[in-house]
């Protein structure tokens, strides 16, 4: 089809000719515009998500030289004692955990610690454990 058989046939905002045909009159530029369009909504989006993810661990807090087996098991209760002894909280008063895992594998040898990442329900105990732990 020629650009004179485009222009001789008139279309409508939807794409469709007036004679209900569909047009592929889409051209390289639009195409250009499109894919520009697109690669900028991905930055934005790989941004909004990491911007995302940071936020989801601010809460986190990763314990260090915790020798393996300490925990029987319970990683959770075992940090909820730590964080209990770390901050002279009695029974009274609960630290909320959403989670307490080990991260990685142990390794052989003497040295068999591996991380312990705890993520806490509050920021602000979360705060309070960090400035005690530094004292």
């Amino acid at each position: 089809m020629s650009t004179r058989d485009e222009e001789a046939t008139p279309t409508s905002r939807d794409g469709w000719s007036l004679e209900g045909e569909w047009c592929n009159a889409i051209t390289e530029e639009q195409l250009q515009q499109e894919a520009i369009h697109l690669k900028e909504q991905h930055i934005d989006l790989q941004a909004h998500t990491e911007d995302l993810e940071n936020r989801t661990r601010l809460n986190n807090l990763r314990i260090r030289g915790t020798p393996h087996g300490a925990e029987d098991g319970d990683v959770e209760s075992y940090v909820e004692a730590l964080f209990a002894q770390v901050l002279d909280a009695s029974d009274d008063k609960w630290i909320q955990l959403d989670r307490a895992h080990r991260v990685g594998l142990p390794q052989p040898g003497p040295w068999r610690n591996t991380d312990i990442v705890v993520s806490v329900h509050d920021f602000p105990v979360k705060e309070q454990i960090l400035r005690k732990a530094r004292e």
